[in-house]
């Protein structure tokens, strides 16, 4: 029973002594709000920024896996194009050697035509815009 009318006397004690500073408890109950909202206010703000930095994270996220797509197909489209330049490199390779054998070819039959004296040809030459004009080749 003690405590509990110590308790009363000391709640007596405050609201009388609170009265009796009535002014200064309204400014000290003010200054006590405004630290309040103050407070909530910047936390408010940190989490504005808290969020906005998370939607940049999203956008640059997926930007780059954006462009990572891109650089895949942009692989893809360069193998492809290697396999085609590598199999035209193999056709000019081919085509060179045929020219080769067929200039080597030439080159013995201008060979054993000079040696039975039959070269230069004594036929008149062809013109190759005639052959081409009337569909010979």
């Amino acid at each position: 029973m003690k405590v509990k009318e110590k308790i009363k006397i000391l709640s007596k004690n405050l609201f009388t002594k609170l009265s009796q500073h009535q002014g200064a408890s309204l400014i000290v109950l003010g200054v006590i709000a405004a630290c309040i909202m103050w407070g909530f206010a910047k936390e408010v703000d940190h989490t504005v920024d808290l969020l906005k930095s998370e939607k940049e994270k999203a956008i640059l996220i997926m930007q780059v896996e954006r462009l990572q797509a891109i650089s895949k197909e942009q692989e893809e489209a360069f193998g492809f194009q290697w396999d085609i330049i590598r199999k035209q490199s193999e056709q000019l390779q081919k085509a060179e050697e045929t020219i080769n054998t067929q200039n080597s070819a030439l080159q013995q039959l201008i060979r054993y035509l000079k040696d039975t004296n039959q070269w230069p040809p004594k036929i008149k030459p062809v013109d190759p815009n005639s052959l081409a004009r009337s569909g010979a080749i």
